[in-house]
């Protein structure tokens, strides 16, 4: 009886977890081909002795933790590929991909009926998502980290 109630939602199910295994299209992961001849990543030529700041989609790449809206801690990790994972504490993490809209926006989507638009503003320690979700927008700071702090097998505060 249930089953019959859910077998239209079946082959969605199977969708969504077939497309966050394979790896990323490069529609996904936001990267782009350098467009001028000879240019860096950003499509500009290089300049020898010019510092160029570095781009949103490298500086983001990495762990970062912060506390969510109760006090919990949480952790993001956005890694190459597309790849986005978001945890908290006692949680396994939550997998999703990302994609970049535009220099400074993101795309998170966590499968086919769940996808969330942020804008980023990250320096090498810190990272600030601006959330906007069904009207909502929330502010989320987080800091650079090796590995969280309440990781599995790690020294989590909560677990001493």
């Amino acid at each position: 009886m249930l089953l019959g109630a859910l077998s239209p939602l079946i082959p969605l199910l199977l969708l969504t977890v077939v497309l966050l295994r394979q790896p990323a299209s490069p529609w996904f992961s936001g990267e782009q081909e350098a467009t001028a001849e000879g240019g860096g990543e950003d499509g500009l030529p290089e300049e020898e002795g010019v510092d160029r700041p570095v781009p949103v989609k490298r500086l983001v790449l990495g762990k970062w933790e912060g506390r969510n809206e109760k006090g919990e801690k949480e952790g993001v990790e956005f890694a190459a590929e597309g790849v986005f994972r978001i945890t908290w504490q006692g949680m396994d993490a939550l997998p999703g991909r990302y994609r970049f809209i535009d220099p400074s926006s993101v795309e998170i989507v966590f499968n086919l009926f769940y996808k969330l638009k942020a804008k980023i503003t990250v320096t090498a320690g810190e990272l600030v998502l601006t959330v906007t979700d069904k009207g909502v927008t929330t502010e989320k700071g987080y800091r650079r980290v090796e590995e969280f702090s309440f990781a599995k097998g790690g020294t989590a505060e909560g677990s001493r």
